[in-house]
């Protein structure tokens, strides 16, 4: 009777059935649906990565590059002793790819590590500022190596031979440049170099020793090692060089004006070399010493 009494309905009507549950989802792992903050004072790497990680990167990538550069320094030095040296366009044409490759490496760990392309400079500039960053640098470069010439020569007392050795070993490899290759050769190293030195050792280097003033030396010596085939004086005379591009690039957060920049400087250095192949006092220069 209390029952049917509140009970809506009839005495011979059928007890409903009951509705399915409605799925509710359960609330996402905030750890794992959000990624880490970016911390913009960071630009080099806004995302968190620790020493040891850096420490892997640049391990990776000079792994990558010395490799193929022994391989490659071998193939050079053969070319004094073979009847058949190798084509010049082929020694050129290997040497872009390994540094293209490595260049690849680099900006796949930057992926890989989860950081922004503009941490390793990357990013969009006003064109006339990197274009007159890149002619300042230039300039400084030149200025800054004259006076490492002048320090070296007179502290060591090298001699004309020691001196003029890089520019031998740039003819003994490659014979007097041609425009085609003067252009090769300073637009890959401008593009591929930054990338690999500046753009990714270099940001390393600042999370692994935790100081633009320390990476930037640190970095201005890996830099200067693979240019050993052109003799000792030379990778003295490269380190300079480094440091001013490094500058350029931690002061701009951009490889633009550094690629410019070491473009310029190669590119003018390739062509005086060609413009003064044609003179006797050059030639005695260039000639190998016995």
């Amino acid at each position: 009777m209390d029952d049917l009494q509140h009970s809506d309905r009839s005495p011979g009507e059928s007890e409903p059935k009951e509705s399915p549950p409605i799925p509710v989802a359960r609330p996402a792992d905030p750890s794992l649906s959000q990624a880490p903050a970016l911390a913009p004072d960071r630009w080099w790497a806004p995302r968190p990565i620790t020493r040891l990680q850096a420490l892997g990167d640049i391990l990776i990538v000079i792994v990558v590059l010395v490799v193929p550069q022994t391989a490659a320094a071998l193939v050079g030095s053969s070319v004094h002793t073979v009847p058949e040296p190798p084509p010049v366009n082929y020694i050129l044409g290997a040497n872009s790819m390994i540094w293209a490759t490595v260049a690849l490496v680099a900006i796949y760990l930057t992926y890989r590590s989860g950081q922004p392309l503009s941490s390793i400079g990357f990013r969009r500039v006003n064109p006339l500022a990197a274009i007159s960053a890149a002619v300042l640098a230039t300039i400084a470069i030149y200025a800054f190596l004259f006076v490492t010439a002048l320090l070296a020569a007179a502290l060591t007392r090298a001699s004309h031979e020691t001196m003029t050795a890089p520019a031998r070993e740039i003819f003994g490899l490659l014979g007097p440049p041609s425009w085609l290759s003067i252009l090769v050769i300073a637009g890959s190293a401008a593009v591929f170099e930054e990338i690999v030195f500046r753009g990714f050792i270099l940001t390393r280097l600042r999370v692994l020793l935790g100081n633009w003033t320390i990476a930037i030396l640190a970095g201005a010596v890996l830099f200067a090692v693979p240019h050993i085939w052109q003799g000792r004086w030379a990778v003295l005379l490269v380190v300079p060089v480094a440091i001013v591009l490094s500058v350029t690039f931690v002061r701009r957060r951009s490889l633009w004006a550094a690629m410019l920049a070491h473009f310029l400087f190669n590119f003018l250095q390739l062509a005086a070399l060609r413009a003064l192949q044609t003179s006797p006092q050059w030639q005695d220069i260039l000639r190998p010493t016995s």
